[in-house]
């Protein structure tokens, strides 16, 4: 997903890929070895492999560079996405975010930092799936007695939008940060970046408001970081889950992007 951020990223050594997918283990690039394996196996291979073996650190500063100089090509949109992430981590205590196939996991994937483990998942790499992000979302509230800020966009929320009457019955304060880009933005920017007829992306949004309001959930529409913030401290420790939604057009993302840019 990545690559459509900053152009086809350039692999310079050999590519060693381990997957629990034949077909993605050569994708999007192909692989010098590749590994079918699952990450329990591969990864206990490996440590036996490597047991008494003195490890050469080397490669996390060259990992470091490499993640910092993407960091520093990343346009202000992407930007934003991850400045936000950040806002909200800061903002509420041991927060869990837990995302769907959308732009701001995408970008958080490679740029947003959770301070402890347990606290960032989501489906957008792998298979993928459309609407995970706010079921997984009540049970990673009902499991762990945590705050939970649900990633999802207007594409995928629909798939599973009724689960919010779930949390409501619960009297779960979730918070759905719901990413709007008016359709499935990111399978669209490649179909435009490939000169491909856009095709089932450009979906009919709904009024979230009503809808939200239909399944015993709140509604905020979110135009402001401030706004964001106040937002948060009321809602998070209430007794019903709330739908916060921002348009990726927004400005004040855009602002934040350039600020995220200039202290990363």
């Amino acid at each position: 997903m990545m690559c459509s951020f900053f152009g086809q990223f350039k692999i310079n050594g050999t590519l060693i890929r381990i997957d629990c997918d034949a077909q993605q283990l050569q994708r999007p690039f192909r692989a010098d070895i590749a590994v079918l394996s699952d990450a329990q196996m591969a990864v206990s291979g490996l440590c036996s492999r490597l047991k008494g073996q003195v490890l050469n650190h080397q490669a996390v500063s060259r990992v470091n560079e490499a993640k910092q100089a993407l960091l520093a090509g990343m346009t202000p949109d992407f930007a934003g996405q991850n400045a936000l992430l950040q806002l909200i981590r800061d903002e509420v205590k041991d927060v869990i975010f837990v995302g769907d196939s959308t732009q701001p996991v995408y970008s958080g994937n490679l740029g947003f930092e959770a301070l402890a483990t347990r606290r960032w998942f989501n489906s957008s790499t792998g298979f993928g799936t459309l609407g995970y992000g706010l079921p997984a979302a009540i049970g990673a509230m009902i499991g762990s007695n945590s705050p939970v800020v649900s990633l999802i966009g207007d594409g995928g929320i629909q798939f599973t939008i009724a689960e919010l009457i779930c949390a409501a019955e619960l009297e779960l304060p979730l918070i759905v940060l719901l990413w709007n880009n008016q359709g499935y933005g990111e399978i669209r920017r490649y179909m435009e970046e490939g000169g491909l007829p856009l095709i089932g992306v450009n979906i009919k949004t709904p009024n979230f408001e009503p809808l939200a309001a239909g399944f015993g959930a709140g509604y905020r529409r979110i135009t402001d970081k401030q706004q964001l913030l106040d937002a948060l401290q009321k809602d998070i420790n209430g007794k019903q889950p709330f739908i916060y939604e921002v348009d990726e057009a927004d400005d004040f993302l855009i602002e934040m992007g350039k600020t995220f840019i200039c202290f990363s």
